[in-house]
């Protein structure tokens, strides 16, 4: 097996994933690793929590800072934002990208961010989401998310 390397260059960052010994995910592997994080970025659209949770593994690890890692942290940090789902199960918000290679799966979504001084313009901005997905479930997520800077006082 030959160890490889995938790296992305987004948004102004680098994500490097070290993907030892992996190997090649067939066509269909990779439309059920697609579909499997479609699955979950239209569940996280819709604030629905236990859609989102039927597709983390139990020792799901979060790279995002500002929410806990593991299938249970997850699912508390989000059921105490979100009450009750939004309607739909259809995106709110499709992603103007997206990649697979063996068990990632890299998605980019345009947004529309308030200019900064005249709230009422926007310009386009981008976001990442990228899955690592094993035996049907995800077992990793990274995104650019940052922790907040608190507000002066």
């Amino acid at each position: 097996m030959i160890s490889k390397t995938l790296c992305a260059v987004l948004a102004g960052g680098t994500l490097a994933l070290s993907i030892g010994a992996a190997q090649a995910a067939t066509p269909a592997q990779l439309d059920a690793n697609k579909k499997i994080a479609a699955d979950m970025m239209i569940a996280l659209q819709h604030q629905n929590v236990a859609a989102c949770a039927e597709l983390l593994d139990d020792g799901y690890i979060q790279h995002n800072p500002n929410v806990p890692t593991g299938k249970v942290g997850f699912v508390d940090f989000f059921s105490r934002i979100w009450k009750a789902p939004t309607p739909g199960n259809d995106w709110v918000d499709p992603p103007v990208l997206v990649t697979a290679e063996d068990d990632i799966v890299h998605m980019t979504f345009k947004r529309n961010t308030p200019e900064p001084g005249d709230p009422s313009k926007t310009y386009e901005s981008f976001w990442w989401d990228t899955f690592r997905i094993k035996d049907g479930k995800i077992v990793e997520h990274w995104d650019p998310a940052t922790k907040p800077v608190p507000k002066a006082s």
